[in-house]
């Protein structure tokens, strides 16, 4: 007979310490609700600007003597032989193969999503990829961003598109760029 008095007593006392946390927590749940909208500093114009360009000094030099580099040589209206697209997603530019499980999918997908190229060179008529050029400056001598680079160029190259790899420096000449690309190209 004691232990069923000791049971009942710590049934209620059990139930009752339950009751106790629940309309304490739901107290608390109520009063969140209302301090999640307008968090101070969170609003789109207390945390972003607009950049200077996209491109960098060292990209915009390089952009220039490429714009050269591609104008037609026989064509009297100096037409380009090449539209130079600037800071494309490698998303853009290849995809993850159809017919791969869920996982594999996103997990391709994940190593690609948040990669650019400097540049990228498309034909005029129809913009298709005629090759990515990267500008390499001392940023890419890091274990870490060779690696990256051996990736990006292996999925390129999986996808049948030239790269090119141009040393950063403080000025190109028409014709030395010119010639980089037609290696590349195979031309």
């Amino acid at each position: 007979m004691v232990w069923t008095i000791v049971i009942m007593v710590l049934l209620v006392s059990g139930m009752w310490f339950v009751l106790q946390v629940l309309e304490r927590n739901a107290g608390e749940s109520s009063n969140s609700e209302l301090v999640v909208e307008g968090v101070e500093g969170d609003e789109p114009g207390d945390l972003y600007e607009a950049c200077e360009g996209i491109l960098t000094e060292a990209e915009l030099v390089f952009y220039r003597v490429l714009r050269e580099a591609l104008r037609h040589p026989t064509d009297p209206n100096g037409a380009d032989q090449a539209v130079v697209m600037c800071k494309v997603g490698m998303m853009d530019l290849v995809g993850v193969k159809k017919g791969l499980d869920r996982s594999t999918n996103q997990r391709a997908f994940n190593r690609i999503k948040s990669k650019h190229v400097d540049f990228v060179l498309v034909r005029p008529g129809d913009m298709g990829v005629m090759c990515v050029i990267e500008l390499d400056d001392s940023s890419h001598n890091s274990k870490k961003a060779k690696a990256r680079d051996a990736f990006v160029d292996s999925v390129y190259g999986a996808a049948g598109i030239p790269i090119v790899h141009v040393p950063c420096k403080g000025g190109y000449g028409k014709e030395e760029v010119a010639g980089v690309i037609r290696g590349a190209m195979g031309g």
